[in-house]
């Protein structure tokens, strides 16, 4: 079935994905599951033989379709998008276009003379990801409710993109994609806050613990939150930050003024500023969306003390079933040396005290918590 808006055609559209990594395996996963006809192509023979058999192919593949039915989805590392658009247009010069990289404007800049493959390319940015990597860490359902970004680039080809421009919105949309279109420069900085800081701050973190590495057998929650995506590719990201390095810049100054105030808050001990610098990034927060794009939703939260043994977990996710209550968010918290652990439940408000009452029943340690 196809989702809403989706006109794209599944017998008639060859997709051939150039990269076998986290991103091109994913979406070659997610597509092949909507019925399309989808192989690999990549530079490590055995992450393509890898993604082709995840999909159900041979490891020798011919091409069903040439010309025009055919789509290549580029997938391959930001530096090497150019020179493969470059060699896939020499050889199949009617096929379209899509490309999923994290920045651009340098591509644009490069593509600036290639008018024959601009105005066949959809430039797209699947904001997903994981701190795993390639072929072996994709997931078919990595895409869904996450933001399906196409860059418009606003030139003389601007129409004659429009056929696949609706293909890679429907792409999107097929992989439970919340498809949205922004000009070069509103996604290179947009990017820069909500993809590459983040990343450089996480790494930036994770190797502080060096400094003091005996104080990491201390880490909380807190610490692992942050650092979850300091274990992501440093040859992916390096090239990522330097292909967006005057957006990065700007963003890193503008960081490091708002962390030299709170330094100089704190060594004149002017705590209201400290305060009301904390709450300005609880404010911030709030602009972040919740679930599937929507609004931040407010939870609420129910702690169940667990024993450390097998099946509790799956207990717990039973008995919620019972009560048919959607369970939002969950955090584990276990100390090492300890017999019993925190799991803390994110419900809906109205629906908080049902579950903690059924929990009690059902003779767990269920404590409805105020937020």
């Amino acid at each position: 079935m196809s989702p809403s808006g989706a006109d794209m055609n599944k017998n008639t559209s060859q997709i051939c994905i150039v990269g076998a990594g986290l991103i091109g395996s994913s979406v070659g996963l997610g597509l092949k599951e909507s019925g399309f006809k989808v192989n690999f192509l990549d530079l490590s023979p055995v992450s393509q033989r890898i993604a082709n058999q995840l999909v159900g192919l041979a490891e020798e593949y011919a091409f069903q379709f040439l010309g025009s039915d055919l789509i290549f989805l580029v997938a391959t590392p930001p530096e090497e998008v150019f020179k493969t658009l470059l060699q896939l247009n020499s050889q199949h010069p009617e096929a379209k276009f899509i490309e999923v990289s994290g920045i651009k404007s340098k591509l644009v800049f490069e593509l600036e003379d290639f008018p024959d493959i601009r105005k066949r390319l959809c430039m797209v940015h699947p904001m997903a990801g994981r701190e795993f990597s390639g072929v072996e860490a994709a997931r078919s359902d990595l895409f869904q409710g996450k933001p399906w970004l196409i860059v418009e680039n606003q030139d003389e080809f601007s129409q004659e993109r429009k056929s696949i421009t609706e293909i890679a919105s429907d792409i999107g949309k097929y992989l439970g994609s919340e498809v949205s279109i922004l000009d070069i420069q509103e996604h290179d900085l947009a990017i820069t806050l909500v993809s590459q800081m983040p990343q450089l701050l996480a790494s930036t973190l994770a190797n502080q613990i060096l400094e003091n590495p005996s104080s990491a057998k201390f880490a909380g929650q807190g610490l692992r939150d942050m650092i979850r995506i300091a274990d992501s590719s440093s040859t992916l990201w390096s090239n990522l930050f330097a292909r967006n390095k005057e957006f990065l810049v700007k963003e890193i100054n503008s960081f490091i003024d708002k962390l030299t105030k709170a330094k100089n808050y704190l060594a004149d001990d002017n705590l209201k500023e400290i305060e009301h610098f904390i709450a300005s990034g609880k404010e911030g927060k709030l602009l972040v969306p919740g679930k599937h794009g929507g609004a931040l939703r407010d939870y609420s939260y129910i702690a169940v003390v667990i024993d450390d043994k097998p099946g509790q977990l799956a207990g717990i996710f039973q008995d919620c079933g019972e009560a048919e209550i959607n369970i939002e968010d969950i955090t584990i918290e276990h100390s090492p040396g300890q017999q019993t652990g925190l799991i803390k439940l994110a419900v809906a408000p109205s629906s908080a005290e049902k579950l903690q009452q059924h929990l009690a029943t059902k003779n767990w340690k269920a404590h409805l918590l105020n937020q």
